[in-house]
């Protein structure tokens, strides 16, 4: 593949070289461009510099190429057509690799005057940088030229003003805390409710960027002080073009990408409490254990879950193991083992109750799961500490819709199980209904009957002492 210079539309000045036979053939990538040299060693230093390294006086021509050019060959056309004289369509997609083609060349004002570079950068400065929705296009087309760039500072200028443009448009994302990390992988922009989506086709382009500048811009957002809750739902609309583990045809090896996605995933989330839901952060930490992401990551996740596990609901728990239809209280059980430790205080008392009720609900739930076997169910009932229950009645009403989901219980097994109940903790009421109660073994009964004697007795004292 060729650029003939020829077919160029010069100026009048440089009518006569389109006559003149190409001295110069530079190769960017796999294109060859066959150029004048007047028009080239007039723009830029570097290429006068290589253009004189490479002549001889043998011959009336030289060849040489451009390894690793700014923006490959499409930016060095653009290139070439500046230095013919003829006008080039800047655009924010272009601007970015243009300018590092230009900054790779010098083509500065002290070289040459109107040159590239000014030309460029007022284009960049007064037309892409004000718009957030150009700013987004050129932040993209930065991946394709990182070092440069980086280096010269177009990054952190595009990230500075798509952080600005998104802190005016937040009312185009609602928040939705209803979502899994298992659920974010068939995640549409419907299912974060845009207002306009019609105008935020800019979102959709943000997921695009690659993981690192995506952090980046999370980075920025929150030193412009957006949001937390914000930066959530952006990180969990972000978190949509990942998958890590979640592929329900996989053999259980995971890749060093995987886990390293969903730990940075973990690392950007607002440290906030309560804005990042419970039931995202516990669908994470299953991911996060089964990916086995660093012990740093898992310890991160389980401080998140702990800080507001007392204002968590029963929906929150309700976390699926990835690929199944059963759900994972093994990673409950954990949370709820570390969230006691660190709440073992007196003063902590009412949390552990809090905690206790949610449990309880969460057993009477999990109980219609025929695979969930009686000593998970056991083991999850006696997570919390005996003074955090001062009415067994929801535990008992847990234990007895296990049994009636799992009929095949013995009688031996039923008995195991009621043990975890205090029959002095239920009520009246629960004593009465279990009294009757055809599931339950009969020596569990034989001391609810005893118990409920007591209360009678009890109560005859009383009535005789007034």
């Amino acid at each position: 593949m060729a650029f003939e210079a020829s077919i160029i539309s010069l100026d009048a000045d440089r009518k006569r070289m389109s006559y003149l036979h190409p001295e110069v053939m530079i190769e960017v990538e796999d294109v060859i461009f066959h150029l004048h040299k007047i028009p080239l060693i007039t723009r830029s230093p570097i290429l006068r510099n290589l253009i004189h390294a490479h002549s001889t006086e043998e011959s009336d021509t030289c060849a040489f190429a451009l390894h690793g050019f700014p923006g490959g060959a499409h930016s060095f056309e653009l290139v070439v057509k500046f230095c013919y004289g003829r006008k080039i369509e800047l655009t924010s997609v272009n601007v970015v690799p243009l300018l590092c083609a230009a900054f790779y060349l010098h083509m500065t004002e002290k070289f040459s005057k109107d040159n590239l570079i000014a030309e460029t950068e007022i284009f960049f400065s007064n037309k892409v940088l004000p718009s957030g929705t150009e700013s987004i296009q050129a932040l993209l087309s930065c991946e394709e030229v990182f070092i440069q760039a980086e280096e010269l500072g177009f990054i952190s200028r595009c990230l500075d003003s798509v952080a600005k443009y998104m802190m005016k448009n937040t009312e185009l994302i609602y928040p939705q805390h209803d979502l899994l990390w298992s659920e974010i992988r068939c995640m549409s922009p419907t299912h974060l409710e845009l207002t306009q989506s019609s105008l935020c086709w800019w979102f959709d382009d943000l997921c695009s960027l690659s993981l690192d500048l995506f952090r980046r811009l999370i980075s920025v957002m929150e030193e412009k002080g957006h949001d937390p809750l914000f930066i959530f739902n952006v990180i969990m609309y972000y978190a949509r073009k990942y998958n890590p583990g979640l592929d329900p045809d996989s053999t259980g090896i995971w890749s060093i990408e995987e886990r390293f996605v969903l730990e940075q995933i973990v690392f950007m989330l607002p440290a906030k409490k309560g804005v990042t839901s419970t039931n995202f952060l516990l669908s994470m930490l299953s991911a996060g254990t089964m990916l086995s992401v660093s012990p740093a990551c898992i310890h991160i996740i389980e401080r998140r879950i702990g800080a507001q596990l007392d204002e968590s609901t029963l929906e929150d728990l309700l976390i699926p193991i990835f690929g199944d239809t059963t759900y994972n209280t093994e990673v409950i059980k954990s949370i709820i083992e570390n969230f006691v430790k660190e709440n073992s205080h007196v003063e902590k008392v009412p949390s552990n109750t809090a905690i206790a009720k949610l449990l309880d609900r969460y057993l009477a739930y999990v109980a219609a799961d025929a695979s969930l076997n009686m000593e998970m169910f056991m083991s999850l009932a006696a997570v919390v500490p005996r003074n955090a229950r001062p009415c067994h009645d929801d535990l008992y009403r847990a234990i007895n819709s296990f049994m009636e989901y799992h009929p095949w219980l013995s009688e031996e097994e039923k008995i195991k199980l009621c043990q975890v109940l205090d029959i002095k903790m239920m009520s009246e009421d629960a004593c009465n209904d279990a009294s009757e109660n055809g599931e339950l073994p009969f020596l569990f009964k034989l001391k609810v009957h005893f118990n409920r004697f007591l209360h009678f007795r009890r109560s005859l004292a009383r009535d005789g002492a007034k």
